[in-house]
């Protein structure tokens, strides 16, 4: 899939820093992490799998 150079301009690509991640209880794969971008935060769930 390729998009226009007009199309990529529109994305919104941020860094953040992780305040806080945390597991989420009952969920051996699931954590919870809070993520400073500097002029908002937010708090995301997010699936680890492990690789063998």
């Amino acid at each position: 899939m390729e998009i226009s150079f007009e199309e990529f301009q529109k994305i919104d690509i941020r860094t953040g820093k992780i305040i806080n991640a945390t597991q989420i209880s009952g969920s051996k794969n699931l954590i919870k992490i809070s993520v400073d971008f500097g002029d908002i935060k937010k708090t995301i769930s997010q699936r680890i799998v492990t690789m063998v």
